[in-house]
């Protein structure tokens, strides 16, 4: 009878064992399960699992169901701050969750406190799980706990983040942020790419709720939603796509700025974008990429983060890493235009400076070439080189050559029967008596419309004079084409550019 009951017994106590050793392992499959890994994934498997699970359950990314999200979310926080650990996730594997209690199993040591308040899942460091994700997500340094590796400790009190929602940090475009608590504003933020210091403070965490990050992200994306780009309808901005994106065929500098139309720190940088892209009128052209609707043109250039703001001269790119003042911003602009004009203030100047233009010039097709023939002469009374004719230079650049005269210089000023500062000349082919003086506005758009006469040398060519000690085999064939038309020649009959200069060479000694 006693061994009945000591084998009775013994039964109860292995069905008690059994029964608590299955429920430790449906705990320790918990947050397994909630991050959807295997019990042997590795760190980056688990980092990535992560990173999917908590961008997925967001509570700013699930506004119908805030509450389920935000459970899941603070879930998906627990265990990833469990597995990323080695010491904690030995535990939870031999012991499940009462392995990482404060007493730990059965009453022995076990993983550090900071219950999670709500359901039974623990943040074991304290911290807070928005706070993990902004890190994580932010840039900042990415740790579970022991092992060397950073803790969270953010209080769960306070109000919560100004800016820009879930979105900008899923997209990397948190800057430097705001002060936290009474610290105030810290400013700055990345260069090239994430923004400035995030308005307002932190006020000691980011609960859900307290007029913070969560319905400012709502609101940004129903305003991205309801709308397109920030710059629809700007007349100063220029909206870029793959098709019409600056190439090293683009002559002019470009000041781009990719961006997104919800992101809290584009709206902030947009309306000193637009001045910038005003104040730079015809002199840079300021751009902007909405990379909600070309993804892969803004993947194709290295856009991590909204806004990034790069340069494009001659086709190749280069991150802004200044201050994002309209200023700054400009200022930085201006430094980009390639200066080409030439300091024409002697005769001896002047000379080999119309040769640049000169039709009958051995230099036409080099690196200094005018091949519209046109030399444009700038005498000023300044003393250094306005923006505008620094940024034309460029523009024209292999067309037009461009020079300047500063300082009201007396000496050309007579050559040319100039009395008034700034006079604009157009030389065509390094001929003085060729001079047309420009009469309109010291402006982009109608200095461009003159020069566009010029365009392709064709009103040059026809005011080339005709003298028989020119050498016409140094000018092109279009050009020579063009001058015999002007003077009614028939140039069916010409083949070969000798048959052209022929023809001009008969031309030149009948009018001598």
């Amino acid at each position: 009878m006693r061994t009945f009951r000591s084998i009775k017994l013994a039964s109860r106590v292995l069905f008690v064992v059994l029964n608590l050793f299955c429920v430790a392992c449906v705990r320790e499959s918990k947050y397994y399960d909630l991050l959807g890994v295997a019990h042997d994934a590795d760190e980056p498997t688990i980092k990535k699992a992560y990173r999917k699970q908590a961008m997925k359950w967001h509570p700013d990314r699930n506004p119908d169901n805030v509450e389920k999200a935000e459970q899941k979310f603070r879930e998906i926080a627990a265990a990833y701050e469990v597995l990323a650990d080695d010491e904690k996730r030995k535990l939870y594997d031999q012991y499940g969750e009462e392995g990482l209690r404060p007493t730990g199993p059965d009453g022995g040591p076990g993983g550090p406190g900071g219950g999670f308040p709500g359901g039974g899942f623990r943040f074991q460091s304290s911290g807070d799980p928005f706070e993990m994700f902004n890190t994580f997500f932010g840039g900042g340094s990415m740790g579970g706990g022991g092992g060397g590796q950073q803790k969270f400790k953010v209080n769960m009190g306070g109000g919560g983040m100004g800016g820009g929602g879930i979105e900008d940090l899923l997209m990397g475009a948190m800057g430097g942020m705001g002060g936290m608590g009474g610290m105030g504003s810290m400013g700055g933020g990345m260069p090239g790419g994430m923004g400035g210091g995030m308005p307002g403070g932190m006020g000691g965490g980011m609960p859900r709720g307290g007029g913070g990050q969560g319905q400012r992200g709502k609101r940004g994306q129903q305003q991205h939603q309801a709308g397109g780009g920030l710059y629809d309808g700007d007349a100063h901005v220029l909206p870029l796509t793959a098709t019409n994106f600056p190439t090293a065929k683009d002559q002019s500098v470009y000041l781009v700025e990719f961006y997104a139309p919800w992101c809290g720190h584009c709206k902030q940088l947009a309306p000193k974008w637009s001045k910038v892209a005003e104040s730079l009128k015809g002199i840079v052209k300021v751009a902007a990429v909405n990379c909600e609707e070309d993804k892969q043109l803004c993947g194709k250039h290295g856009v991590q983060g909204y806004p990034t703001i790069k340069s494009v001269v001659n086709g190749k790119l280069h991150d802004y890493q200044g201050d994002r003042s309209a200023s700054a911003l400009k200022n930085w602009g201006l430094s980009l235009i390639p200066n080409k004009v030439v300091t024409v203030n002697k005769p001896a100047q002047l000379s080999d400076f119309l040769q640049r233009c000169s039709s009958s010039s051995s230099n036409k097709s080099g690196k200094d070439s005018a091949s519209w023939s046109l030399c444009v002469l700038l005498l000023t009374a300044k003393s250094d080189t306005a923006a505008l004719y620094k940024s034309l230079s460029g523009q024209y650049a292999g067309k037009i050559a461009f020079g300047e005269a500063r300082g009201s210089n007396k000496e050309l000023s007579d050559r040319f029967k100039v009395d008034s500062y700034p006079s604009l000349l157009a030389i065509c082919n390094g001929d003085e008596s060729s001079v047309q003086q420009y009469e309109g506005e010291f402006k982009s758009g109608p200095i461009t419309s003159f020069l566009e006469k010029f365009s392709d040398g064709r009103k040059c060519s026809s005011m080339v004079k005709l003298n028989p000690k020119t050498d016409y085999s140094r000018m092109k064939v279009r050009d020579l084409q063009q001058l015999l038309k002007d003077r009614g020649v028939d140039t069916r009959d010409c083949l070969e550019k000798t048959d052209f200069v022929s023809k001009v060479q008969q031309l030149a000694a009948a009018s001598a």
